[in-house]
């Protein structure tokens, strides 16, 4: 055998070697005797952290050095320390992973998909802190730092919907103030500038689905099916789920949202009996975010605000309101729910009073025989 020290030859069964007195079953003993657990990664806070598999249990371990960890997690291992099953469900990480997981069925994969991207990027520095120890102040300070106050402020909705799924009370902290942002849209007098340089272009069904109040995930989900005597029949959505995929649901974001909505638009009849798109086939085969900077560039070729898909459907809320058509009817042809939202939101005035035509299909009309 050899000496694993100096490296010459002794005889077989030695406890030590002959040539350097080095015993020789020191480093086996040591291996036999040291427990092996993973190696640690260090927290921004400082901490040493890593999870491990004990009795088929997942064991979180952090300590506030990487020597304390060495020996904290060993001495769980070997069963030194009691360590309790529900420890790991504790941890911030965990409840939040818990909750997308138990409503995975009935959430929409976008919903599914903006959880767990907020479980993937914010509040890094006390995800893998045990949630009943946390100062949720200086949570959200450290995050405030780190992203903008719409951003925190929805992933700080996220985190209290979990605490209240632990019947724990919404802590009480303040959010940096959130300035709101005045959402564009078109007057009734710049819609005729915008139908006549979108006409002929690639974009120019879409932007008349939202002009007719339907969502982007709405109008990018109808088929020949959805459209029977005169109506655009709103009866699902394609949204991404987890893995940046299109998916298409039947339900939509809400009761109301299920609605026929009638074709007020000339125009947009004649394109969808000139398509040849087939039953089955999706009338809308540009990607969202094309459709959104072809949307744009339109505008900006005519001197418009950068209204994309969205400002298009709130410009038909706008428009409705303009030509005082009934609030019931604009939030049924919407599929607002809410009557608040509808106004808070998407209700945005033109600043001129002009005579209005009595209805939206006189208002376009009109436009097409000018």
């Amino acid at each position: 055998m050899k000496c694993k020290s100096c490296g010459n030859t002794v005889p077989d069964g030695s406890v030590f070697c002959n040539i350097c007195g080095e015993r020789l079953v020191k480093a086996k003993a040591k291996a036999k005797t040291e427990i092996s657990v993973p190696k640690p990664r260090q927290l921004k806070n400082g901490d040493w952290y890593a999870q491990m598999m004990v009795n088929g249990e997942l064991v979180y371990v952090s300590a506030s050095t990487e020597k304390e960890y060495f020996a904290k997690a060993r001495a769980i291992k070997a069963g030194m320390i009691e360590q309790k099953k529900t420890r790991a469900g504790i941890i911030l990480r965990r409840i939040c992973l818990d909750f997308i997981e138990s409503r995975r069925s009935v959430l929409s994969p976008s919903t599914i998909s903006g959880y767990e991207g907020i479980v993937r990027t914010r509040f890094l520095d006390y995800m893998d802190k045990d949630y009943l120890q946390i100062n949720w102040q200086a949570m959200i300070n450290t995050e405030a730092a780190r992203c903008s106050p719409k951003t925190l402020k929805n992933a700080w909705g996220f985190i209290c919907t979990v605490l209240a799924a632990q019947d724990m009370d919404k802590p009480k902290v303040r959010l940096p103030q959130l300035v709101a942002k005045e959402l564009p849209w078109l007057t009734p007098e710049q819609l005729p500038v915008f139908l006549k340089a979108v006409k002929g272009k690639p974009c120019e069904l879409a932007a008349l689905f939202a002009l007719h109040s339907l969502r982007k995930s709405e109008f990018i989900a109808l088929t020949p099916e959805n459209i029977k005597d005169g109506f655009i029949y709103v009866e699902g959505a394609r949204v991404r789920n987890g893995h940046n995929e299109l998916v298409y649901k039947e339900t939509t974001k809400n009761a109301s949202s299920r609605r026929k909505v009638k074709i007020r638009i000339p125009r947009l009849r004649q394109l969808l009996a000139e398509a040849d798109t087939k039953p089955g086939e999706y009338y809308i085969t540009m990607s969202t975010n094309d459709l959104h900077t072809a949307i744009n560039r339109v505008c900006d070729s005519v001197g418009l605000p950068h209204v994309g898909c969205h400002g298009l459907r709130r410009s038909y809320a706008s428009l409705a309101y303009f030509l005082d058509i009934g609030e019931r009817e604009t939030m049924r042809d919407g599929g607002w729910s809410d009557y608040h939202t509808m106004h808070k939101k998407y209700i945005k005035l033109a600043e001129a009073d002009a005579a209005a035509p009595d209805a939206m299909d006189e208002f376009y009309a009109s436009l097409e025989n000018s």
